[in-house]
């Protein structure tokens, strides 16, 4: 298991609630939810799992826009059209940072 800066699996960090109380939270792509299991704990290892496993599902939901998904002549079916023609020429690192603006955009 890959472990952060902290020492906690990849996507969890300690959080204080409102109330005073530090919890785990486990932060994925479109899902994040607090484990009530105590660290280390079988149950906890189960709980990250499944984490992991529902975070999975989410990202596979999620589809990126394609131009028949897009309005012609909208903003949505110009950036479409840039992924599509423009953004496979570039190099990688490029690619992702203007793909992570795109998206967001």
């Amino acid at each position: 298991m890959r472990k952060n800066r902290s020492g906690l699996p990849k996507g969890l960090c300690w959080i204080t609630d409102r109330h005073g109380k530090r919890r785990l939270r486990f932060f994925g792509k479109g899902f994040t939810t607090y484990l009530q299991a105590p660290y280390g704990s079988a149950d906890f290892a189960a709980e990250y799992a499944a984490a992991q496993e529902r975070s999975e599902a989410v990202r596979k939901v999620h589809k990126p826009i394609r131009a028949e998904r897009t309005i012609p002549g909208s903003i949505s079916a110009l950036v479409a059209s840039y992924i599509e023609l423009v953004l496979p020429l570039k190099q990688p690192g490029t690619k992702a940072a203007r793909l992570g603006l795109l998206n967001r955009f």
